[in-house]
């Protein structure tokens, strides 16, 4: 494990005496570990006690996490795995701010309200692997956040030769807008319109209205491949069996320092890949 000091010409200052590596290892034990900051201290001297490795204190771990933000929203997606035409399935989930708990707020009948986050994601229906992930405040619409995903999915498919073919997503996302947007850009959209929807155009939300009145919501759902959505749902049951359903950390930075790096360790051990992992440094 490098634990040099690295000078970048990117970053002046103090050279780095643990390398951001170093530090992504440290975060992944810690958050798979369910350790505080000086617990995961002491796990990592006495880890590497043998090897005669200098090891950073739990203040130098925290500081690097917050510094780390930036790096780690940029971890490697292996898009060049992904078939010439793939499919997506886009959902979003919530998750608490602290792990305040439903039993201590009714003991002392506390009605304070610390809010939610959400995370929106774009998962691979066939690898299962995460391919796009935005975070946002509890009351950004999961519509609002459908053409930002797609947008950032699809100029990181070009660059490696490959074509976002399909978007699988549920009646949250259903919006002319969203249908027309894609349908510009040649891509489907599997999103099944809401019940009792009118043809008021010739959108081409209006095109699948039609479609489902002649074959029938359940032969359309199973003609697009709408059952593959639950790759994104699979996604978040993982997540929050693993990590709960709240955040550690406080301040935003941190807190989409964590989720980020949460979702690539799920995104990883989901495609059965750790190599992502450990491209943060690169």
């Amino acid at each position: 494990m490098e634990t040099e000091p690295e000078q970048t010409k990117k970053e002046p200052g103090r050279p780095k005496v643990y390398s951001d590596n170093l530090m992504v290892f440290a975060l992944i034990i810690k958050f798979l570990m369910g350790l505080t900051y000086r617990e995961l201290q002491g796990f990592l001297t006495s880890f590497f006690a043998d090897l005669r490795v200098k090891t950073p204190d739990f203040r130098t771990i925290h500081y690097r996490f917050k510094k780390l933000s930036e790096k780690l929203e940029k971890l490697s997606i292996d898009f060049d795995s992904l078939p010439n035409n793939f499919v997506i399935a886009i959902d979003s989930t919530g998750i608490k701010r602290y792990n305040r708990g439903e039993w201590n707020k009714k003991k002392h009948k506390k009605k304070s309200r610390k809010g939610w986050i959400k995370i929106h994601a774009a998962v691979d229906v066939e690898s299962k692997q995460l391919v796009a992930l935005e975070i946002t405040e509890e009351n950004i619409h999961d519509s609002k956040m459908a053409m930002p995903i797609v947008q950032k999915v699809e100029t990181k498919a070009k660059n490696r030769g490959k074509k976002l073919d399909k978007v699988l997503a549920d009646k949250g996302y259903d919006t002319r807008n969203i249908f027309d947007k894609l349908k510009e850009k040649g891509i489907f959209a599997g999103i099944i319109p809401r019940k009792g929807s009118k043809v008021k155009g010739n959108s081409a939300r209006d095109d699948a209205v039609r479609k489902i009145r002649r074959v029938g919501i359940k032969k359309y759902k199973e003609e697009i491949g709408y059952g593959k959505r639950n790759a994104v749902e699979s996604f978040f049951s993982v997540f929050k069996r693993r990590f709960g359903e709240h955040v550690e950390s406080r301040k935003w930075e941190t807190i989409r320092a964590e989720i980020v790096l949460k979702a690539f360790i799920v995104s990883s051990f989901m495609k059965g890949n750790h190599s992502s992992l450990w491209c943060v440094g690169k």
